[in-house]
């Protein structure tokens, strides 16, 4: 007899030392399913509450992909420049001397502390046969009525500039 043992005993031994790391392994199992399952039953009251907090609340005419500060370009039809931006531009180009500029259609809108506006205008300059050029102009209207130019871009219609000069 080694070790003072007999075979069988060693044998039962082993079976129940088996039996024991398998009962392990499953209660295991068994708590960290038992512990996620509560963690989550607490988690729905404090969703709950969030949902029911007025300042929380999700106004569902507010559109998703709406990002306040980014550019949205225009969704309607672009020739046809509504009266307030109409108004606001006519306050921006008020005492502006040298060229005219003619609105043709609104390319794209921003909310910021007021709102701005890109148009496409049909620029002149006040001089005879002077000749038509087209700019973007960025116009900002604040909350209070007010409104500036922001800034007066060229639209160059040139496909091959570094050929031409």
């Amino acid at each position: 007899m080694q070790g003072g043992k007999t075979p069988d005993t060693k044998r039962n031994y082993e079976s129940k030392n088996d039996f024991l790391k398998g009962w392990y392994i499953t209660m295991k199992k068994l708590i960290s399913l038992f512990l996620a399952l509560m963690m989550a039953i607490l988690a729905i009251p404090a969703l709950a509450e969030d949902a029911q907090d007025p300042d929380m609340a999700f106004d569902p005419d507010i559109d998703p992909d709406f990002l306040v500060g980014a550019w949205e370009s225009w969704t309607g039809n672009p020739l046809e420049i509504p009266d307030d931006v109409k108004a606001a531009f006519d306050k921006a180009m008020e005492g502006l001397v040298g060229c005219t500029y003619e609105p043709i259609a609104i390319l794209g809108t921003q909310v910021v502390s007021g709102m701005n506006y890109c148009l496409l205008c049909k620029t002149t300059v006040v001089t005879p046969d002077a000749p038509v050029s087209y700019t973007l102009v960025y116009i900002y209207e604040a909350l209070d009525g007010t409104a500036e130019i922001l800034r007066i871009q060229d639209v160059v219609f040139d496909a091959f500039p570094a050929e031409n000069g």
